[in-house]
């Protein structure tokens, strides 16, 4: 195969990782706390003689927009988002994860769950339980849950020094190997959630502009072909 069609194939993969990760923000623009995605790309230089030079493209890594999504009102009292860069601690059946979706409800038993039924940890690591019966939850700007019996727990969020190494799970869940370090200037906004960042126009447009220039590389793959496909009739009638 020559080197041509070995530059526009690397084009096609990357844009069509690129669509990808465009697909997967337009899906998730309603999950609560969704950060979007983007492509690292990166030029690669071939010198396969000292006058020529191919430029490849790779696709290095997917980084995610960590910019604070827009705070919705719900008026539930288990709702809660957070002013700051930190993510709620859940215990989930694959270990604890982090997540900045926080739509909470009680389950059974009172305890303080995500949608899924995931526990909700609180600063010391264990489960947050409410009385059944509690009738004014309250959450203040530092996390602490009270009812009208008094304090019952409090809410803390872990920081990360480099979020980009954080792996998506699903939704808005991640998990990460980096150690955790508490958020302490992290505040909490009862009653309301944080809505996904990625913006469906500025997405669109990117489906729109992918979608052209895909059919590009593959009108120049198709006209590569041709080409050679002529040489190759060329030399055979020659011989």
């Amino acid at each position: 195969m020559e080197t041509p069609i070995y530059v526009l194939l690397s084009q096609q993969d990357v844009l069509q990782r690129q669509m990808d990760i465009v697909a997967q923000n337009i899906a998730n623009v309603s999950t609560t706390g969704y950060k979007s995605n983007d492509v690292l790309f990166e030029d690669y230089i071939v010198k396969p003689t000292p006058k020529f030079t191919h430029h490849m493209v790779l696709d290095r890594a997917t980084l995610r927009n960590t910019t604070q999504g827009t705070f919705v009102k719900t008026g539930n009292p288990l709702d809660v988002a957070i002013a700051g860069q930190g993510y709620f601690s859940v215990n989930t059946p694959q270990g604890i994860q982090y997540t900045r979706q926080g739509s909470f409800q009680m389950d059974a038993q009172g305890v303080l769950v995500t949608p899924d039924g995931y526990s909700v940890l609180a600063a010391d690591g264990t489960n947050i339980s409410i009385p059944i019966d509690a009738k004014n939850i309250s959450i203040s700007q530092d996390g602490t849950l009270s009812t009208e019996i008094g304090k019952i727990g409090r809410l803390q969020v872990m920081k990360f020094q480099n979020e980009q190494l954080m792996q998506q799970t699903y939704g808005g869940f991640y998990k990460t190997n980096e150690l955790p370090q508490v958020d302490e200037n992290a505040r909490f906004n009862q009653g309301m959630i944080e809505a996904s960042n990625v913006k469906p126009i500025t997405e669109m447009a990117h489906v729109i502009d992918i979608s052209r220039a895909y059919e590009r590389v593959s009108r120049l793959i198709d006209t590569e072909n041709q080409r050679l496909t002529n040489v190759i009739r060329s030399l055979g009638k020659v011989a």
